[in-house]
């Protein structure tokens, strides 16, 4: 079900392309096509590579995939695709189409509810599948954290603003690409099968490098002495992800040290997990902007 919901989504994206783009709808076609395969080529490799340093195998990983599963990367299918449009299609046209790109990965994201336990976080106790939107059963009934909806909620606000900005002629794809990259960082962490390597998650090394690539200064600009300020204000802020990661995965180790009686351990392990995701989201969002504005001034030559 999950890959004829991909198939008709690719096709829809094909079809509005082509009546978005007026003009030489043969290229456009053939352009959309080559993104489209080597987004599921570069999805589906990284997917596997990832699976077969975690396992230590090729033999089990083969033997993994045989079994009718499949682990894919959201985000190296992404870069393939942008990279291949650009390419092949030019940066004019690419930010033309962006507002269509964001469609396309927002119905990607959605599609998800029939792909589980892809798109969902942990399991809410409790708590009825109707008393959220966010809130959705899994395979077993049991109600979980619906991640891919804010995924592809966040994926529509981004078409949104790149159709406003680019009716006024302004850049698009590059600032709202770090957006989502840094976006995508907070929301790995309420997944409960997010793409690992070992206790790594591969997603989130992926978007971090995506943003110091972002804020990496140009030849013009390498010499000056703020240059390089962006990039180490990024990596700073990806090593306390990582702290705050580590904090909900291991949150009695905090109340440990903070708790001096058992109510209060109780508390305090329950508290945790809730404190770091707030602060994780707010630190998305920060990160995402610095390398917005870093790539910016650095093209600027500012």
């Amino acid at each position: 079900m999950g890959r004829l919901c991909f198939a008709g989504i690719w096709l829809l994206s094909l079809a509005a392309a082509l009546v978005c783009e007026k003009e030489d709808k043969r290229k456009t076609a053939f352009v959309m096509l080559a993104a489209f395969a080597a987004a599921a080529v570069a999805s589906v490799l990284a997917g596997f590579a990832v699976l077969w340093a975690d396992m230590g195998s090729l033999t089990a990983a083969v033997q993994w995939f045989s079994e009718g599963r499949t682990q894919h990367s959201a985000v190296a299918g992404s870069i393939a695709f942008v990279l291949t449009m650009h390419c092949l299609a030019g940066r004019e046209r690419t930010e033309r189409l962006a507002p269509l790109f964001l469609l396309l990965l927002a119905a990607l994201r959605f599609s998800e509810a029939f792909c589980p336990p892809a798109g969902l976080g942990t399991e809410l106790e409790g708590v009825p599948p109707a008393f959220s939107p966010l809130i959705r059963e899994d395979a077993y009934g049991d109600p979980c954290l619906a991640v891919y909806r804010p995924e592809a909620a966040a994926a529509l606000l981004c078409a949104l603003t790149a159709a406003v900005q680019g009716r006024k002629g302004k850049p698009t794809l590059f600032p709202i690409a770090c957006r989502l990259a840094a976006w995508q960082i907070f929301f790995e962490n309420l997944l409960t099968s997010p793409l690992m390597l070992g206790f790594v998650r591969t997603e989130q090394i992926l978007c971090l490098l995506i943003l110091l690539a972002a804020a990496f200064p140009g030849t013009g600009m390498r010499k000056k002495p703020g240059a390089w300020g962006w990039i180490a204000c990024i990596a700073a802020m990806g090593a306390v992800h990582g702290l705050l990661q580590f904090a909900m995965d291991k949150p009695y180790l905090i109340a440990e040290a903070a708790a001096h009686t058992d109510e209060g351990f109780d508390a305090a392990v329950a508290a945790v997990p809730v404190v770091c995701h707030i602060l994780a989201a707010l630190l998305s969002v920060v990160m995402g902007e610095i390398a917005a504005r870093a790539g910016q001034r650095n093209a600027e030559g500012k």
